[in-house]
């Protein structure tokens, strides 16, 4: 059964650059995602204003995130998506 792994981490903690390491190491056949790669970010004006806070931003984009990766990917291999987000 294939699945979705997460990279979590504070900002500058690295999740990127381990992520990249482990894609250009070929060692696993998974698909890579980065979430902050070719993506707007929204001020967190914007996301308070448009989703009521940062949280509610990341529940949002993080959610429409795994959809996609389900209804692109999953079928096929495991996935790994990096992304800062909290877990609650």
């Amino acid at each position: 059964m294939n699945k979705i792994y997460f990279i979590t981490g504070a900002s500058g903690a690295g999740k990127t650059t381990t992520a990249k390491n482990l894609e250009n190491s070929k060692l696993l056949d998974v698909s890579f995602y980065y979430f902050d790669s070719g993506h707007k970010i929204p001020t967190r004006e914007e996301m308070e204003k448009e989703f009521g806070s940062q949280e509610n931003w990341q529940l949002k984009t993080t959610s429409t995130w795994i959809n996609e990766i389900k209804n692109e990917i999953l079928s096929e291999k495991s996935a790994i998506l990096d992304r800062q987000t909290r877990h609650s």
